[in-house]
C-alpha cells in the first residue's frame, strides 16, 4: 500500500539525512510531489525497513551474551592450560640450570 511520508519522517525511516532525501529527490530516485506547499515522499510501505522492535533487540543481545560467556570459558580454559605449561617448563628450566651448575662445578665443562 502507498503512503505518504514527509521528507523528514522518511529519513528518519531510512536512517539518512533530510539533506539526502532532498538530494535524492532531486535525482528522481524516490517519487514525491508537493501537496499545501509541503514535499511529500510516496513510497510502498513494503519498501520500507521493518522496525526492530525491543524484544527482537533483546534476544539478540542475550545471544550475543551467551556467545561471548561461551568464548570466555573457552579462553579461560586455554589460559589454565598455558599456565600449567608454563609451570611445567619452568620446573624444567630450574632442572636443567641445577645440572648446568653441578657441570661447571665439577670443571667437566
Amino acid at each position: 500500500m502507498e503512503i505518504e511520508l514527509t521528507i523528514r519522517e522518511y529519513a528518519e525511516i531510512m536512517g539518512v539525512s533530510p539533506r539526502t532525501v532532498t538530494n535524492w529527490v532531486r535525482e528522481d530516485k524516490v517519487k514525491s510531489y508537493k501537496k499545501d506547499g509541503k514535499r511529500l515522499i510516496v513510497v510502498d510501505d513494503k519498501d520500507l525497513p521493518k522496525p526492530v522492535t525491543v524484544e527482537m533487540r533483546l534476544l539478540d543481545l542475550e545471544k550475543e551474551i551467551k556467545r561471548i560467556k561461551r568464548r570466555l570459558s573457552d579462553l579461560e580454559e586455554q589460559n589454565k592450560h598455558f599456565l600449567e605449561t608454563i609451570k611445567k617448563q619452568g620446573a624444567e628450566l630450574g632442572r636443567i640450570k641445577e645440572i648446568f651448575r653441578k657441570i661447571c662445578k665439577e670443571g667437566d665443562w
